[in-house]
């Protein structure tokens, strides 16, 4: 009888390099690039909309873009952190 197997949840350096070669692949810079396409129309929005209720939905989306913008790097750092 073999004794059970515990798997472990936590991430390695491999995890780390695999994807931090993500992060510099050619399809994620496309979406890179998508993304920041979206947030320049949201900035133009912040300025061009005539309702206020507008201006914010377009706020709004500016700081979520800018988040999503951001998110790969400080998932990379934490990954790497936790080694």
């Amino acid at each position: 009888m073999q004794p059970p197997v515990t798997t472990s949840r936590r991430l390695d350096a491999i995890d780390a390099e695999r994807f931090e070669e993500m992060l510099a692949s050619e399809s994620f810079a496309l979406l890179r690039a998508r993304i920041a396409a979206e947030l320049e129309r949201a900035r133009t929005d912040c300025e061009s909309q005539p309702e206020l209720r507008d201006i914010h939905r377009a706020q709004g989306a500016a700081k979520a873009l800018r988040m999503t913008l951001d998110l790969p790097a400080r998932m990379l750092t934490t990954m790497k952190d936790r080694k």
